[in-house]
This record gives structure tokens, C-alpha cells and sequence, in this order.
């Protein structure tokens, strides 16, 4: 009796490119977190002291749990390529945290939406990979979604919409490169190459701008790098298990996060345009897991 429950309730077991796509979406809510708590942290300490406890603490955490493996996870076949990677995820990470202390969350999620657009134009040249009409068409509505939210404030564009405009394009280099050392290194490999260059890059800088945290800051700066820790290791999962075209979209996710954060903690009220856009961007990304779960099935007939 309790076999035949099992099979009656048993769940299908994943495609890589499903996978790939709930990994993605969990990255998402994670970044999302980070950038609320670096805003949150950026009223009362430096954006260069919030980056690199955000860095050092995901170190910390990592080096506490690899313990011994730490060294071998280090060994890298292409080191130079390593460096490059984690300097692009450096500098994205910090233009998007410097945004998020210059802007609302939810106006630096929409322009970060740019990103996947940069993937998927680099990912055929770059990665060799097929975008196919449906990925292309599902892009190309995320991203109007995006724009939906821009447009009612576009007259008032200043410069700083440039920061997060420059952290969308790193950030898209950055999971192209990903992508591209997946086919050679292990992901823990590019888990702790990420954390460790930016936290001897930011140590150096630090202390030009360094003021002593209260229980709370230091709190808080853990946690931030709890989640760039686990944010880092189910983004690299994702690109990993499913090809760049596919999972990266899901990053439209972010606006809802975004949005969430902004009202419970900086009372951003989301208007008309990003509700919208929003529900625009999650039938995109809600598409593209029912593209391979429907190119799944085809394939098993």
C-alpha cells in the first residue's frame, strides 16, 4: 500500500534545464537579500567596507566548511581564466551594491534585467550555444517587461542609472565566463576563487574607510556573506546544469524580491508600471520552464 502512495505521488525526476532554472531562481532571492542588506547597511557604514564584508565573511564561511579541501579546491586548470571570472563578479557586484545605495531597489533590479539580453547576444559567439526562437521571444518580453518599469521615470534619468546599467553588462561577462570554466573546473573551484579574490582586492582598500561595526553591523555583515556564499554556489550550480540562454532570464525573479525588500524595509512603494512589469517579467521566466519541461518530454517519447 504505502509503495503504491509513493508511486501515485512520486515527483518526475528533473531535467538539467529544470535544475538549472531552480537553482537560478534561488540565486535570485538571495542576491536580492544581499542587496537589501548592503543597502540597509550602506545608511551608517562605507559601500567599500559593506563590499568587503561581503566578501570576507563569504570567505570566512567557505574556508570554515572546506576546512582541508580548501587547497585543492584552489587547483585550477586555467588560473588566469579564474582571475578574470572573479574580477568580472568583483566589479558587478560592486556597481550593483553601490546602486542599491544610490537608487530604490526595484529601479536597480529592472536595469539589471539588461543582463540576460547581453547573454543571450554573447552566449552564441562565446559559448557556441543555439538560442532558439521560443528563448529569444521569452527574452525579448522579460526585458520589455523591464522597460515598462523604467519608462514612467525616464525623465528624470541621472547618472547613476549608469552604475547599474555597467553592473548589467559585467554581470552577463561574468556568467558567460562561468559558463565556459564549467566545461573545465569543478564548481567549487569557481565557488572559492570568486570570495577570495575579492577579499584581498577590498582588504587592501578597506581601512581608508573603515569604521568599527555594533553587534548589529557585525551581524549583519555576516549574514551578507552567509548569502553571497550560498547565492554564489546555486548560481554556478545553474549555469552549470543548463545552458546560459535558459537559466539566466530567471533573473527577472529579481524585481519581485526587489520590490518585496524595498516595502518591508525602505518603504518603496512598487507603482502601477513595475506591478506591471513584474507580472510581465515572472510569465517569462514561468515560459521558460515550460519550454523544457515540453523539449523533456519530446525527447523521452
Amino acid at each position: 500500500m504505502i509503495d503504491k502512495w509513493r508511486q501515485r505521488f512520486r515527483v518526475r525526476e528533473l531535467s538539467p534545464g529544470q535544475r538549472g532554472v531552480i537553482w537560478m531562481l534561488l540565486a535570485s532571492l538571495l542576491f536580492t537579500a544581499i542587496n537589501a542588506n548592503a543597502k540597509y547597511l550602506s545608511l551608517d557604514y562605507d559601500v567599500v567596507q559593506v563590499i568587503r564584508a561581503r566578501y570576507a565573511f563569504h570567505m570566512m564561511l567557505l574556508a570554515l566548511y572546506l576546512r582541508t579541501r580548501l587547497p585543492t579546491a584552489l587547483v585550477s586548470s586555467r588560473p588566469r581564466m579564474q582571475w578574470l571570472r572573479s574580477l568580472m563578479t568583483m566589479v558587478a557586484t560592486s556597481l550593483i551594491l553601490v546602486s542599491a545605495h544610490l537608487m530604490p531597489l526595484a529601479e536597480v533590479s529592472a536595469i539589471l534585467f539588461l543582463a540576460p539580453l547581453f547573454v543571450t547576444l554573447l552566449s552564441a559567439p562565446l559559448l557556441g550555444e543555439r538560442v532558439g526562437a521560443h528563448r529569444w521571444g521569452s527574452v525579448v518580453v522579460g526585458f520589455t517587461g523591464a522597460l515598462l518599469i523604467i519608462r514612467p521615470g525616464i525623465e528624470v534619468v541621472q547618472l547613476a542609472v549608469l552604475v547599474p546599467l555597467a553592473g548589467a553588462a559585467m554581470m552577463a561577462l561574468y556568467q558567460i565566463a562561468t559558463r565556459i570554466m564549467g566545461r573545465t573546473d569543478a564548481a567549487l573551484t569557481s565557488v572559492v576563487y570568486t570570495p577570495l579574490v575579492g577579499t584581498l582586492v577590498f582588504s587592501a582598500v578597506t581601512p581608508f574607510f573603515w569604521r568599527t561595526p555594533d553587534t548589529e553591523g557585525w551581524l549583519l555583515m555576516l549574514l551578507l556573506g552567509a548569502f553571497g556564499a550560498v547565492a554564489q554556489v546555486y548560481q554556478i550550480k545553474a549555469l552549470h546544469a543548463a545552458r546560459a540562454a535558459t537559466v539566466v532570464p530567471i533573473l527577472y525573479a529579481n524585481l519581485i524580491w526587489a520590490t518585496f525588500f524595498g516595502f518591508i524595509l525602505f518603504a518603496e512603494l512598487p507603482g502601477p508600471w513595475t506591478v506591471l512589469g513584474g507580472l510581465v517579467i515572472s510569465a517569462s521566466g514561468l515560459y521558460i520552464f515550460h519550454r523544457e519541461q515540453k523539449s523533456r518530454d519530446s525527447v523521452s517519447r
